[in-house]
């Protein structure tokens, strides 16, 4: 749960603030994660254990930010992928997009809240309060 947690909270701060890194010889599957990039350990990490699946299937995007409905997929799939069978309420999270039942799993298990007014904030960028917070709840201690 630790590596977990560090891995996570590691890759969270470098798609949030890294610039876009330079395209040189890489790793498979991800042509924009060198083997000398600081986060690559982290990266490979999530990828093989099915926490993360890039942006597509030969892009990580590390300099992308992560967004709320990206954290709660990532715990999502973290704890198995479960069932999902009732709905947050929150009109912003689409129907069917990837992040719904990671979304409405997370609201039933108080890990995550939305703003008001039915509004979730799933393309917002997450903060680091917002990281903590929901890790905290996650993980069910400081």
């Amino acid at each position: 749960m630790n590596r977990f947690l560090s891995s996570l909270l590691v890759l969270c701060m470098a798609m949030t603030f890294l610039p876009a890194s330079a395209a040189a010889a890489s790793v498979s599957p991800f042509g924009d994660v060198q083997s000398t990039d600081w986060y690559y350990d982290e990266v490979q990490y999530v990828y093989e254990n099915g926490l993360m699946s890039g942006t597509s299937a030969t892009t990580f995007a590390p300099q992308t930010t992560t967004s709320r409905a990206m954290l709660a997929t990532i715990l999502y799939r973290a704890s198995g992928s479960p069932a999902v069978s009732t709905s947050a309420g929150f009109t912003d999270v689409a129907a069917n997009a990837y992040y719904t039942n990671a979304v409405n799993w997370a609201a039933a298990n108080g890990i995550v809240s939305g703003y008001g007014n039915g509004r979730f904030g799933t393309n917002d960028p997450i903060t680091r309060e917002q990281i903590a917070a929901i890790l905290w709840r996650y993980a069910g201690s400081p």
